[in-house]
């Protein structure tokens, strides 16, 4: 009997039954010890008085217990369930199927490192509903360039404290219901929310639009196959939360965990047979999503001169795409930095070309090169043709370039076409005339060399010009 209640009380430990049990248990183990405080306390009413305590710790631990919300770990995203029920039947139906299969699927992608699962019972659950369907209204406001304080909202305010207890990153809640609709049926009616780490209002704006897409507010499915229909909605939840928090990390600086995360949710569409639309459109965005985040792990990894696990990735991405744009360009990149193999980097920029559309970064790779193998004449047509054209954020290339040259000439100070390259770009592409006046003074200092005659010929041009714009003569 006493078995049977000590399996209730850990099961049910939010419901009032519990409370009484407890009671009861606490009254079980006194009655056959009252015997033996009754010569050393004989009044009764202060003997049973000094029994009080052990109810009153019992009756606070509850109240405590029961509404007190779960604390997420500092290094793990925290994925919240709060669902609220009508019975028993369903909530016993949404803890033994819906989040156990959860559980199952977190054990299965191996992400338990990641991410940490939190049901929250039905009185939690009642109290974080209320106050995320606030949090929800208010950040719309806001999106929306509502004029609206987070010092006096009560909405937010409400929120920040449960967030301070639980730190939840994504945030499940919302509904269950059972209802005849020819027969019986089971109807859930979901919400969601993804916390992440500030970003500008374009890119919030583009994950509310990615989660709109994947996320399913309405499922329902008949009772005669409840079993099933409380899996896949699981599997079609996780699914959604995987790639919205996948996303909210690749935005955040995270590649490495939407990789992780994203290849999951490939697996997870794999094993669904006819998914619906808005999975199928997920399975698709992520053929190209995924290459990206791979590109930026490599980047990552040839910033910190790892070459294994930076050609690692870039194998990654052309077993995807053979012919991918950037991981080419990185390819070339490596070829000249960590082989010093010019000429192959040269070939592979070459290559490059053909799949570059409207983004001319492979010239300055290719400039760069033929400078380098001292082919002067062939890289100025290519800089001629930099100068005459450009494409979207090319600021940024010629930014990362400007660097690349700068570290040139302070790591080889006898590579001078460096100082030619740097006042090019200052001139042409910048027009910032001190500037490049002053890269090309400096490589006119040095270039002394008769191979140098072609490139002299055009900077004493540039120089004249220079003058000229500077009002020198």
């Amino acid at each position: 009997m006493q078995g049977k209640i000590f399996e209730y009380i850990e099961k049910n430990f939010e419901k009032p039954l519990t409370l009484i049990f407890g009671i009861l248990l606490i009254l079980f183990a006194i009655l056959p010890l009252d015997s033996l405080f009754d010569d050393l306390i004989t009044k009764v009413t202060i003997r049973y008085l000094s029994y009080l305590p052990l109810f009153l710790f019992w009756i606070i631990y509850w109240l405590t217990k029961k509404n007190l919300l779960p604390k997420n770990p500092q290094n793990l995203v925290g994925l919240v369930i709060c669902i609220e029920t009508e019975n028993d039947k369903q909530r016993n139906r949404i803890k033994n199927d819906f989040v156990h299969r959860i559980h199952e699927i977190i054990e299965k992608h191996n992400l338990n490192n990641i991410i940490n699962l939190i049901y929250l019972n039905e009185n939690q659950s009642e109290y974080v509903s209320i106050t995320l369907e606030g949090y929800k209204k208010f950040r719309a406001k806001k999106l929306n360039n509502t004029k609206i304080s987070e010092l006096t909202d009560k909405d937010y305010l409400r929120f920040k404290k449960i967030q301070k207890r639980i730190n939840g990153h994504f945030y499940v809640w919302g509904s269950i219901k059972e209802r005849k609709d020819e027969e019986s049926k089971f109807f859930f009616n979901l919400e969601g929310l993804v916390l992440h780490d500030p970003l500008d209002k374009n890119t919030q704006i583009s994950l509310k639009k990615e989660f709109q897409n994947i996320w399913a507010r309405s499922i329902e499915f008949q009772e005669k196959v409840e079993f099933k229909g409380f899996l896949l909605s699981a599997d079609l939840i996780f699914i959604a939360v995987e790639y919205i928090a996948g996303l909210a990390a690749l935005y955040s600086g995270n590649a490495f965990i939407a990789i992780n995360l994203h290849k999951n949710v490939e697996k997870s569409i794999d094993n669904i047979i006819n998914p619906p639309p808005n999975i199928s459109k997920v399975s698709k965005t992520l053929k190209s999503l995924i290459p990206q985040e791979f590109y930026i792990v490599a980047c990552v990894y040839n910033q910190l001169n790892n070459i294994s696990e930076t050609e690692k990735y870039i194998s990654l991405i052309f077993e995807r795409e053979p012919n991918n744009y950037s991981a080419l360009l990185l390819r070339s990149v490596i070829e000249f930095t960590h082989y010093r193999n010019p000429k192959k980097s040269l070939e592979t920029t070459s290559l490059v070309k053909k799949y570059s559309k409207n983004n001319g970064t492979w010239r300055y790779n290719q400039g760069f090169l033929l400078m380098y193998l001292e082919r002067f004449e062939e890289a100025l047509k290519v800089y001629k043709k930099i100068a005459e054209s450009s494409f979207i954020n090319e600021i940024v290339v010629i930014n990362e370039v400007i660097q690349f040259n700068l570290n040139m000439v302070k790591n080889n100070p006898d590579f001078i076409q460096s100082y030619f390259i740097l006042g090019y770009l200052f001139y042409k592409k910048l027009i910032n005339i001190p500037e490049a006046y002053l890269h090309f003074e400096k490589y006119k200092k040095k270039a002394k060399s008769s191979k140098y005659v072609f490139l002299n010929k055009r900077v004493k041009s540039y120089f004249t010009e220079l003058e000229q714009l500077m009002e020198l003569k």
